[in-house]
């Protein structure tokens, strides 16, 4: 697994989805993973340093939640696992509980509680978007490379005939 840190959301113009960009942390390749709006302004308002709401959000209280259901003192972990029919799938991790959730919901959750973000390095190496790390050139590339692509180009090619319900 490569470990993954959250370097912002993009969005590409405003009718668009917001992308959810993770970078690896000992690499220069980016997991762009298109959200909701609604995903994107929680984990927005954590990256700004929002940490209290006036009522606790949903995702609040699902970390709550799992807190009280962990029977150890160790941190959890998000594990993106794979993309399956241009979706991504992922687990949170919490003792010996894995809870199978949506990138975004986990990224809200694991941002909440300090916990890591990890991938699958065969899906870095099908998904990622080699970056380099160079000045603004690099940066106005990727933006050129978000302009370019929607979320049906990272469909899997390979696909093993199931379908999720």
């Amino acid at each position: 697994m490569i470990k993954l840190d959250v370097i912002g959301i993009r969005l590409t113009s405003p009718e668009d989805s917001p992308v959810l960009l993770l970078r690896e942390r000992t690499g220069s390749r980016l997991l762009p993973i298109w959200i909701s709006s609604v995903d994107a302004a929680g984990i927005a308002l954590l990256l700004d340093g929002e940490k209290t709401f006036h009522r606790p959000l949903t995702h609040d209280l699902l970390a709550t939640l799992l807190l009280e259901v962990a029977d150890t003192e160790e941190p959890g972990v998000l594990k993106i696992t794979e993309m399956r029919d241009g979706v991504f799938h992922a687990v949170l991790e919490v003792g010996d509980r894995a809870f199978d959730t949506r990138p975004s919901d986990g990224v809200n959750i694991a941002l909440r509680l300090g916990w890591g973000i990890e991938c699958a390095e065969q899906l870095m190496d099908q998904v990622g978007v080699e970056m380099d790390e160079g000045g603004t050139d690099e940066v106005e590339r990727f933006r050129e490379f978000l302009d370019s692509v929607n979320p049906d180009d990272f469909e899997n090619d390979e696909s093993d005939g199931s379908s999720e319900g």
